[in-house]
C-alpha cells in the first residue's frame, strides 16, 4: 500500500532528489549501480530497460526501509513511501567515446528541432490570426500559408481563447 503524495509531503519526504544510474556492459548484458542520496543499489539485465527497472526496484526498497527506520513514531502499516516510478533518474551509460559524442550530438539536434518546431508553430499561429483579421477566407489563408483550409481552421481554433479561459 502506498501513501498519497499529500501524506508523503506531510511526513517530510523530499521528491526533488533524483537517482543517478551508471551502466556498463559485461558478457551477460548490462550491470548498473544506482545512487539516490546516500542509498546505493546494484542491478543487472539483458537490456538497459530491464537493468534500470532492477536497480530502481532495489533503490525504492532500500529508500523505504531507510525512511521507516528513521520514522518509527509514525503509526502506519509500513506502506511504500517511494515507488520505482516516482524516482527521477539520470542515466549514465558507459559508451565508447565516439558513440557517446554521436549520441550527444543527436540529442542536441533533436532538442533544437523541437525548439524550432515550437517557434514555427507560434509563427504559423500568429500568421493565421493576422490573415483572419485581414479578412481572408480560410481557403485563401490556406493558399498563402501553403496549408489546407482545414488546417488553417484548426490553427485558428487552437489560437483563439476558449469561452472559459486561455487559448
Amino acid at each position: 500500500m502506498a501513501l498519497t503524495k499529500r501524506q508523503l509531503a506531510q511526513a517530510g519526504v523530499i521528491w526533488e532528489r533524483g537517482a543517478v544510474i551508471r551502466y556498463r556492459r559485461d558478457e551477460d548484458g548490462w550491470v548498473a549501480t544506482g545512487q539516490h542520496g546516500d542509498v546505493e543499489a546494484d542491478g543487472s539485465g539483458r537490456t538497459l530497460t530491464a537493468t534500470r527497472a532492477s536497480v530502481l526496484a532495489v533503490l525504492a526498497r532500500k529508500i523505504n526501509e531507510q525512511w521507516w527506520a528513521a520514522h518509527p513514531e509514525l503509526d502506519h502499516p509500513r506502506a511504500s513511501i517511494v515507488l520505482p516510478g516516482y524516482i527521477t533518474v539520470v542515466d549514465d551509460v558507459d559508451l565508447p567515446a565516439e558513440a557517446a559524442q554521436l549520441v550527444a550530438a543527436a540529442l542536441a539536434a533533436r532538442d533544437a528541432a523541437r525548439a524550432s518546431a515550437a517557434e514555427a508553430a507560434d509563427a504559423l499561429r500568429r500568421a493565421a490570426l493576422a490573415l483572419d483579421e485581414a479578412g481572408l477566407s480560410l481557403r485563401d489563408a490556406g493558399h498563402v500559408l501553403e496549408l489546407s483550409h482545414a488546417r488553417v481552421a484548426q490553427v485558428l481554433e487552437q489560437a483563439r481563447p476558449s469561452p472559459g479561459g486561455e487559448p
